[in-house]
């Protein structure tokens, strides 16, 4: 049995505008449960009035709900009762001392030798440079020696005429190509690197390029080969190089689809797999004429063949992991950000190329 001690043994804290009592019960002995000791109280409410507890509002035994099945708490001690640290109350919890921290100082100035660039990170960005530089040169050089070891070869074989209209379609096919491309090889470098910095939006330009050089590049080119005729008689007097003309156009469209991917390579800074790219172009186009010119004597047409095979070598190495990774998604704004940086370039090709 218990009995309920309400003048002192009940606290109330308030929270809000709503008043949250606590109300201890305090167990008996069967002769105690008829009185208290008066000098037992006495000492116990001198301690308890000395604490922040006595300062609370205290409520009459008969505005108390009456509650059943309420458990007996010790109440030995004037803080038993309240919250408690793994089932034991703060009195008999072991007091952990803190360790002291150091306060950082807002206005200390950074140690000279922190701000200094470590020796070492220039070094390996030099080493990286270098390195890179030197795999794109091995790559800037291979086009020169194949056409140093190609070009005498061709002057032998073909014919004056052939070699010729060799040369002229060569200056038609860097023009038409200069013009379709639109110079957006040079916007992607831009948008790629310096206006976009989501990876998600680097793979929106990658897949706008295709689409605006397919776009641009496809139809010129099939207006060119429904009007190879008409074209060889414009170049050439002569509508017999009408089928020179289709490989042509076609050799356009391929050396387009190269650029996005080998753009891509390049902004990555996949200089090994972009001069391994490269230079399979030039050895397949090399190999390629050496056979079609050389052993099955196919003349101009030959020569246009190892061209394209050469390009169409890189669109399959390429293409394909570039509409993996980046599909077709066109994005008007990003459309716009590159035409309007690469049209402008248009006209600098085109007097570069006159």
């Amino acid at each position: 049995m218990t009995s309920l001690f309400n003048e002192s043994g009940n606290d109330s804290t308030v929270q809000g505008k709503e008043t949250v009592r606590r109300i201890h019960l305090i167990s008996s002995s069967n002769e105690s449960k008829q009185r208290l000791d008066s000098e037992g109280r006495d000492n116990w409410l001198s301690q308890f009035a000395d604490s922040p507890l006595s300062r609370l509002p205290t409520t009459g035994i008969d505005e108390v709900t009456t509650q059943v099945e309420l458990h007996a708490v010790d109440n030995s001690s004037p803080l038993s009762g309240f919250s408690t640290v793994d089932g034991l109350p703060y009195d008999k919890v072991a007091t952990q001392v803190t360790p002291e921290r150091p306060i950082p100082v807002l206005n200390e100035v950074p140690k000279l030798e922190t701000l200094k660039p470590g020796v070492e990170g220039y070094a390996s960005q030099i080493r990286v440079l270098v390195k890179s530089s030197g795999i794109y040169a091995i790559a800037s050089m291979a086009s020169p020696l194949i056409s140093l070891v190609l070009m005498p070869f061709l002057t032998h074989t073909l014919s004056h005429s052939e070699y010729g209209a060799l040369a002229v379609l060569n200056t038609v096919i860097a023009l038409v190509a200069g013009i379709t491309q639109l110079s957006l090889g040079n916007a992607f470098f831009r948008a790629y690197s310096c206006d976009y910095e989501s990876q998600r939006d680097r793979l929106k330009v990658v897949s706008t390029v295709v689409i605006l050089l397919s776009l641009i590049s496809i139809p010129i080119i099939i207006t060119a080969m429904m009007t190879a005729p008409w074209l060889a008689n414009l170049l050439f007097k002569s509508s017999s190089y009408s089928s020179a003309v289709v490989l042509a156009a076609l050799i356009v469209l391929m050396q387009n689809l190269t650029v996005p991917g080998l753009s891509w390579l390049r902004v990555e800074n996949r200089a090994a797999i972009y001069s391994a790219l490269v230079i399979a172009n030039l050895l397949v186009y090399l190999s390629a004429a050496l056979i079609f010119v050389g052993i099955f004597h196919m003349g101009i047409t030959g020569a246009l063949l190892a061209m394209g095979g050469g390009y169409a070598v890189v669109v399959i190495c390429t293409l394909p992991v570039v509409l993996i990774r980046a599909r077709l998604h066109f994005r008007v704004d990003i459309a716009r950000n590159l035409l309007s940086f690469g049209l402008p370039l248009v006209s600098n090709f085109v007097s570069v190329w006159i």
